[in-house]
């Protein structure tokens, strides 16, 4: 005999992904009812109506005398599961799901899933069993028994056992047949969905509510008494019917059938160009950001790298933009996007960084920015090699202008071998308040200069830098290192200390930390700190980790990576945020 709770996993998580979601939870109020389910009898269920209390940290509060930790952990834990349990509320059984943000209804005949957090809110759809059979020789399926244990709630029916497992991994549905049916063909079983429309998409089923959500219904699978897989897909012949479709020649009953519910986003942008299974790939989506809007259409856009594409030369690199729109991004890979800009030089890799500009000439629309870490040039005025550069895109009224490195509205170059310039770009913000975007550009490799004659554009060690670059009515009119409106090292000007630091391995605008109404940056390195730097009406105050306006340290239990994000202003206090990262905690 199958275990019937041996088949857990996450099957019901509801992503959001449209801004714009929970302005519509209105508009359904009207359409679906906030009452799922008739007053019922549920065998097992306790009559509580409020909720479980979550579960509280031991670390956060004192112990009476003679309570051990261990014991209290035990009890926390439990009584954070306990909220997850299925109980009667205002005679209906509900099971919230704080994980998920999911308050599940469970009737007789199916169930309806509403938002947890929002008291009375509307159903964002109704699922419910309803036929099964072969062929075309369906047998409807009326209501069940409920019966509800734990986190577990059952559906019983003579001829097939519906249920359900609430937990913090989501929502899991299923079916537990215990007979053969009769007739010929594979097993067919009808769910009836109600206040969303479903659309096959491959081998899942797009579930659009009437509220807007998107979730996908698929990942199907079904086991008989042996563990076998059977084979199964799921059919839409209806936007209003899902069947899920089962070969159960030679199965040993019962069966288990196991369906997943989970969230999907609103645009899925992928490569249009086949993996050949070796170490290579285009690596799109390698870097991605927001863009701003680049046409002035109102509506914001997105830049998308994929520094190993390959458009006649190895890993020469590429960019994709893709506009906006009252549905959502335009496009679903590199050959529909608005803009291709594309690399030039083998091996460059550029796209291996993009980010959004802002604005930095003023014309009212937004620019991009492309890092390129081995883009071979130059040095500036002469014949040595240097490795890194970095190229603005401007906006206009049809998008972003250019194709590649040739058409660049700006381009930044290295100014050393290797020292990586390019490796990450951002937009800065408005450091200096003039109504033009700045842009800040990391070269992490950089060395410190030889004495000669050991050529220039050689360094000792991997110090790193940042440059930043500030708009204007021209936009961007720096060209390197040694014209940029400042530049961030590891050490005080004319002091140059050979190290490992990276600096500039993380860079990105911060916001307005200090509320003065001049744009931050916060730059991440690999020697364990990030640092700020504070705008002024000169640019930015600061050139080392001595004068930045906060070095954040390393703790004992801390190691912090280069990944460096603004956060907005979390709080809501006028402040904008930073965000840091360890990835090898804990």
């Amino acid at each position: 005999m199958i275990r019937k709770t041996s088949f857990k996993r996450c099957a019901l998580t509801l992503l959001l992904f449209s801004g714009a979601t929970t302005q519509n939870f209105s508009d359904c109020s009207a359409q679906q009812s906030h009452e799922p389910t008739e007053p019922c009898q549920v065998e097992g269920a306790s009559a509580d109506e409020a909720q479980q209390p979550a579960a509280l940290k031991s670390g956060e509060i004192e112990l009476p005398d003679g309570v051990m930790r261990p014991w209290w952990s035990l009890m926390s834990s439990a009584i954070a599961e306990a909220e997850y349990h299925a109980t009667l509320a205002e005679g209906r059984l509900q099971a919230p799901n704080r994980a998920h943000g999911l308050r599940t209804y469970f009737g007789p005949e199916g169930i309806g899933v509403a938002e947890r957090s929002v008291p009375g809110g509307p159903i964002l759809f109704h699922l419910s069993l309803s036929q099964i059979g072969r062929g075309e020789q369906q047998t409807p399926v009326g209501p069940g028994v409920l019966r509800a244990e734990g986190g577990r709630v059952e559906i019983r029916r003579p001829q097939v056992v519906e249920w359900y497992e609430n937990s913090m991994l989501g929502l899991e549905q299923g079916f537990t047949l215990e007979q053969r049916s009769n007739g010929e063909g594979p097993l067919v079983l009808e769910l009836e969905l109600r206040g969303a429309e479903a659309v096959l998409r491959g081998e899942s089923v797009l579930l659009t509510t009437e509220c807007g959500r998107c979730l996908s219904y698929g990942s199907l699978f079904a086991l008989d008494r042996n563990n076998h897989t059977l084979p199964s897909h799921i059919e839409v012949q209806r936007a209003d019917r899902i069947r899920l479709v089962i070969d159960d020649t030679g199965a040993e009953y019962p069966l288990v059938i196991d369906p997943l519910i989970t969230g999907t986003p609103d645009a899925v942008l992928e490569s249009n160009v086949p993996w050949s299974g070796s170490f290579d790939s285009t690596l799109f989506g390698y870097s991605v950001s927001a863009a701003g809007d680049v046409n002035g259409d109102g509506y914001d856009d997105i830049v998308i790298g994929a520094y190993g594409f390959d458009n006649g030369l190895f890993d020469e690199g590429a960019a994709f933009v893709f506009l906006g729109s009252s549905a959502g991004i335009v496009g679903t890979n590199p050959s529909t996007a608005n803009a291709v800009l594309l690399g030039d030089k083998a091996s460059g890799e550029f796209g291996n960084s993009v980010s959004g500009a802002g604005d930095v000439n003023g014309d009212g629309y937004s620019d991009v920015i492309v890092g390129a870490h081995h883009y071979d040039s130059t040095i500036a005025g002469g014949t040595l090699a240097v490795d890194g550069a970095a190229f603005v895109f401007l906006g206009s009224p049809t998008g972003i202008v250019g194709s590649g490195p040739a058409n660049a509205h700006a381009t930044i170059f290295g100014n050393q071998i290797d020292c990586r310039l390019g490796h990450e770009v951002a937009g800065a913000g408005d450091l200096n308040n003039d109504g033009f975007g700045d842009v800040i550009i990391g070269a992490p490799l950089l060395g410190i200069p030889f004495p000669s004659p050991i050529p220039p554009n050689q360094g000792s060690g991997n110090g790193g830098a940042a440059l930043v670059f500030l708009g204007s009515p021209a936009g961007i009119t720096g060209t390197g290192f040694d014209d940029a409106d400042s530049v961030i090292l590891p050490y005080p000007p004319g002091q140059p200390v050979a190290s490992g630091d990276q600096v500039g391995a993380g860079v990105c605008g911060a916001g307005d930390v200090n509320g003065d109404g001049y744009g931050d940056v916060l730059v991440g390195s690999g020697g364990g700190y990030a640092l700020v730097f504070h705008g002024s009406a000169g640019g930015i105050v600061g050139t080392d980790p001595n004068t930045a306006n906060s070095r954040i340290n390393n703790s004992a239990s801390v190691s912090l990576s280069a990944i460096v994000s603004t956060a907005g202003d979390v709080n809501s206090d006028g402040y904008d945020d930073i965000l840091l990262s360890d990835t090898g905690f804990p």
